[in-house]
């Protein structure tokens, strides 16, 4: 990773700005304007310079300020780095004193004061004086101005009309000296640097002082040598150069290439170059950047993450000769909680998952309706209890991963959290959703898998069926992608499928949203024998509801479903599903119970009270 974020700050070195951008950090989100993220609330302090550099404060005002950094040079503080050599301060949200003096702004242009004030500049010595003449009137009216502010957040800063001119920090020369002067740092003795592998003298900065690294442990005092803070450069040695270029590469990525994915984590794109062309690396990300910015609102309609909408579904982006890594992260107060780090994707891997995301999706359109979208936002309600204050996501991320680096998924992580869901919505009366929604959950994720890793299914027909019963069976396995692979699983399944009907049935008749057969389901962990013996149950109901014509339990396909049932349902000696699997292909029947195969037969038309799938 240190070798990409370095090869992403080289691609785009070179102007002017470089060694500037290097330096500067980008704005926290915390004082981001709520419609506007463009923009940045902030606070400005303006100040009069004659030509003697005596300072007047002129004014001090409320206005946008455009995200990017460079005019107010802006660093914020890292870990123990406790120099603030910028005139520009983040100010979050805070307890106001009785006196409105708001510490925070006191302590820090009081730091800056004296950083100041012992650079060989008369212009920064009588700025200096002048902030400690006049730092407490402008914390009171600052502390006014923020309390109008929505989030009591902003970005504090100066400008100075100096000879005629209108200038930001960035644009006075005394000060964009000192800042870059003073945050450049001082080099070690010469080692090899462990990015370049050049042996030059290495930089005593921290890698965590780099924003994109800010989860780096490796600096804490208990893992340097002699537990000395000056020995920083002898754990990952890193020359000023690559710092340098590593600085701007993580400004780039933190600018173009973090994207927001699920709950709160993001992941950042990282390409490579394959041939060390550090071309490729600009150009794409160049069309990345040329996206356009993905509707919200929209996005919240097709359930998708940004991450997806605008990577995934956009891989013609990425050159044949990059690789792609991606980060998953968690943003964590002034750090960052890697969650995973999937390397070396290649592009055409990144193009087969999203079109055969879409496959599945226009598959289970046909089975569901239009409305159903399959995306990664369904593998996430399907193993992430949303109603967690602190939302578990380890299941999620491992079904991540099996797709990202191309590994076969354990059927079982799928069906477990499934079945989980299903009892909730069945038999939890604070439990609002409808339980088939994670039925064809699970199943999308489960065909997607098979879709994606190629695995061929086939099912051996058994040669002991009717013609209408051996017609159906097969329609079943064609419509179903021969899913259902073993005669067990066909029994249950049709026995869902029955079940599935007779609850609608008592539905309609009883216009309520739980039938009363769910109680005979054992709250779903039923057992071998319990199928059993639910399958004559569920006749018996089937025949005291016979009378009602709108419900065609006598109809001739539930006939065949009912013959294939006690069939496979009698054919299975030895039971080898576990009792998770088992009831989640009862729960597949009873949720399919209406879909295309499973129709009823022409002349016994459905009037409008049970709704088909």
């Amino acid at each position: 990773m240190l070798k990409s974020v370095r090869d992403i700050g080289m691609a785009y070195g070179g102007t002017d700005r470089t060694d500037i951008d290097r330096l500067l950090s980008t704005f926290p989100s915390y004082v981001k304007v709520k419609n506007s993220p463009e923009d940045i609330q902030s606070i400005v302090v303006k100040i009069a310079v004659d030509s003697n550099y005596n300072f007047f404060l002129s004014d001090i005002e409320t206005r946008n300020l455009k995200s990017d950094p460079y005019p107010v040079l802006y660093k914020s503080l890292y870990g123990n780095d406790k120099n603030l050599s910028s005139p520009t301060i983040a100010l979050k949200s805070y307890e106001y004193k009785k006196d409105d003096k708001p510490d925070q702004i006191l302590s820090a242009f009081g730091k800056y004061s004296q950083f100041i004030k012992n650079m060989n500049s008369q212009f920064l010595k009588n700025f200096s004086d002048f902030l400690d003449r006049n730092i407490d009137d402008i914390s009171q009216q600052v502390s006014q101005k923020i309390k109008t502010f929505s989030n009591k957040s902003a970005v504090l800063t100066f400008i100075f009309d100096l000879n005629g001119n209108t200038l930001f920090p960035a644009k006075v020369k005394d000060i964009l000296d000192a800042f870059v002067k003073t945050n450049q740092g001082e080099s070690g003795g010469s080692a090899t640097c462990c990015v370049c592998g050049r042996n030059v003298p290495i930089s005593k900065k921290k890698l965590s002082d780099i924003e994109i690294f800010k989860f780096s442990t490796m600096e804490k005092l208990g893992f340097l040598p002699n537990m000395n803070p000056k020995n920083i450069d002898k754990i990952l040695p890193i020359c000023e150069g690559c710092y340098k270029d590593m600085q701007l590469g993580s400004k780039v990525i933190l600018r173009n290439l973090d994207f927001p994915f699920y709950a709160k984590d993001k992941v950042w794109v990282i390409p490579k170059s394959l041939n060390g062309n550090l071309d490729v690396i600009k150009s794409t990300i160049d069309n990345l950047k040329k996206i356009e910015s993905v509707n919200l609102e929209k996005d919240a309609i097709k359930r998708r993450s940004v991450f997806e909408m605008r990577i995934l579904r956009n891989s013609k982006t990425f050159s044949d000769l990059t690789s792609i890594d991606f980060i998953f992260y968690r943003p964590n107060n002034a750090q960052r909680q890697i969650i995973l780090n999937v390397q070396d994707m290649p592009p055409t891997w990144i193009k087969k998952i999203s079109d055969k995301m879409d496959q599945v999706d226009s598959i289970y359109k046909k089975i569901v309706g239009e409305w159903y979208n399959f995306s990664l936002r369904n593998v996430y309600d399907l193993t992430v209890d949303k109603r967690a204050k602190k939302p578990n996501l380890k299941d999620f991320y491992v079904v991540v991963r099996n797709i990202f680096e191309e590994r076969k998924i354990q059927s079982n992580l799928i069906i477990s959290n499934a079945i989980k869901k299903i009892r909730s919505a069945l038999y939890d009366p604070s439990e609002n959703e409808d339980f088939k929604l994670y039925v064809y959950d699970a199943m999308a994720t489960l065909e997607f898998f098979e879709i994606l890793n190629k695995n061929e299914r086939s099912v051996k027909m058994t040669s002991n069926l009717s013609g209408e019963e051996y017609e159906m069976d097969k329609k079943v396995d064609e419509f179903f992608n021969n899913n259902l692979d073993t005669g067990e699983k066909k029994g249950l399944f049709y026995l869902g499928v029955l079940v599935g009907r007779l609850v609608a049935c008592q539905q309609n008749k009883m216009d309520k949203s739980k039938a009363p057969f769910y109680s005979q389901l054992k709250g779903l962990r039923m057992k071998g024998e319990d199928f059993k013996g639910l399958y004559s149950k569920v006749l018996n109901k089937m025949i005291e509801y016979s009378s009602n014509n709108n419900c065609y339990l006598n109809s001739k396909s539930v006939d065949i479903v009912k013959r294939l049932c006690a069939y496979y349902l009698n054919s299975s000696n030895e039971w080898k599903l576990n009792i998770d699997e088992a009831n989640f292909i009862f729960a597949s029947g009873m949720t399919l119970s209406f879909a295309e195969p499973l129709k009823i037969s022409k002349g016994e038309e459905n009037n409008g009270k049970i709704e088909e799938i």
